[in-house]
């Protein structure tokens, strides 16, 4: 990198590009270390085929939030009566349940990108990232920023 200008050189081709101004956001000041400090606030166990289906139901419930000047779907994660993940309809929202907005297609992918049957999801509260873990492996996870409800 010289100055500004990038140049990558990645199975015969060269691309480049101009570096943006910003810095890159370190993630790991967002996540816990896994040995020290205290443990998320809610683990909670997920079934992906369930909860995949759950999110591409078409009656899934949604909260509207203005984006960029238009409508976003927002799902809006909590807890059920056992501790485990459900979807949360907007009526639930006024209750001081746990609860976490988060885009239900970002969700698929950190789903996909696991690639494992069982995972855990990790929540701390509504503007806290949620951590997608497996449970047979700590250094492999997904993190998905939420959406303020």
């Amino acid at each position: 990198m010289t100055g500004a200008d990038l140049r990558v050189v990645a199975a015969g081709r060269t691309l480049t590009g101009t570096a943006l101004p910003d810095d890159f956001p370190d993630y790991r000041r967002l996540l816990r270390k896994a040995v020290g400090e205290r443990p998320a606030a809610y683990r909670i166990p997920v079934d992906v085929a369930a909860l995949r289906a759950a999110l591409a139901d078409p009656a899934a419930p949604t909260v509207a939030r203005d984006h960029g000047g238009g409508p976003l779907a927002v799902t809006v994660l909590g807890l059920d009566d056992d501790g485990g993940l459900r979807l949360l309809p907007a009526a639930d929202l006024s209750t001081d349940a746990v609860r976490v907005g988060v885009n239900g297609d970002y969700l698929l992918d950190a789903l996909d990108a696991a690639g494992a049957p069982q995972l855990v999801l990790e929540l701390d509260g509504p503007v806290a990232p949620l951590a997608v873990r497996r449970p047979d492996d700590a250094d492999t996870f997904s993190v998905l920023m939420p959406i303020r409800l």
